[in-house]
């Protein structure tokens, strides 16, 4: 005879065949009735069988000898709720800005995503489950600002008979002014990748993919088409088409690092560079 000890911890009755390591027994489990309520009861058995016996068991029945009662129904799955594509829409927009207010405050190292979070007023792991990595969620926060700025130069489409300078102050300059508007963040963004883009090189390809190199080229084709049609002033635009949004550079950094206590009006050198290239 062979004695093994078994714990149940079970809510329906059951008679089971167990196996463990060497030895054999016939689990018992059962469950009590408390106050009305099916509730878990936990003791220890002492269950002795024979070899033999358990074998032709074994042999019997290749499943419990009896089953509880819901094991035979079929399981379904637990059903989900899945958000609606404008609520994920809303809520990655309102982490990307939680975000940018804590890169802002904090730097990129020094930024938490529990921080990001209760801006955000969402829970910490909602953000994850949106942003598996800072650097992804940085990125985010660049989609958002350079989505921002297509949509208002899409909204402006150029018109016919407009020269490029006429289109230029007319979508551009004030697409320009609102860097120095601290509530779009445009100033703090580039703020951001000029101290720590060195230290973390993502953050500044990342800022270079998404919105340096769409908005040179969008200004690399007008300036082609202001050449074509005799409106620059200035040829050597054409080799160097990044001297038209380099105003827009110095005036970030003058404001932000060399001289916040009497910034230049970003917009005022923007416009001043439309007038000494083009006619």
């Amino acid at each position: 005879m062979t004695a093994v000890a078994i714990k149940c911890f079970i809510y329906s009755p059951s008679v089971l065949l167990g196996i463990c390591g060497q030895h054999i027994a016939l689990i018992l489990c059962c469950c009590f009735n408390i106050s009305g309520r099916r509730q878990p009861y936990r003791t220890t058995y002492w269950i002795r069988i024979s070899k033999v016996t358990a074998k032709s068991i074994l042999s019997q029945h290749r499943r419990p000898l009896f089953m509880p009662a819901n094991m035979n129904r079929p399981h379904h799955a637990r059903k989900t709720r899945s958000c609606s594509p404008e609520k994920t829409a809303r809520t990655r927009q309102q982490i990307a800005r939680a975000a940018l207010e804590e890169f802002s405050a904090q730097g990129f190292a020094r930024a938490s995503i529990s921080n990001i979070s209760k801006r955000a007023g969402v829970a910490k792991g909602t953000v994850y489950n949106y942003f598996p990595t800072k650097e992804l969620l940085f990125e985010a926060v660049l989609k958002e600002f350079i989505a921002t700025v297509r949509t208002e130069l899409e909204s402006s489409p150029r018109r016919n008979g407009e020269t490029v300078k006429a289109y230029l102050l007319r979508v551009m300059l004030p697409a320009v002014r609102k860097i120095d508007d601290a509530s779009t963040g445009r100033a703090r963004i580039a703020h951001l990748v000029m101290t720590e883009g060195s230290r973390f090189p993502v953050i500044a390809q990342a800022y270079l993919r998404e919105i340096h190199q769409p908005l040179q080229q969008a200004m690399t084709q007008l300036i082609q088409e202001a050449a074509s049609a005799g409106e620059l002033k200035a040829e050597q635009l054409l080799c160097f088409p990044c001297l038209l949004l380099a105003p827009n550079w110095f005036g970030m950094v003058y404001n932000e690092v060399l001289n916040p206590a009497a910034p230049v009006s970003t917009g005022d050198l923007f416009e001043a560079g439309i007038g000494a290239f083009f006619r």
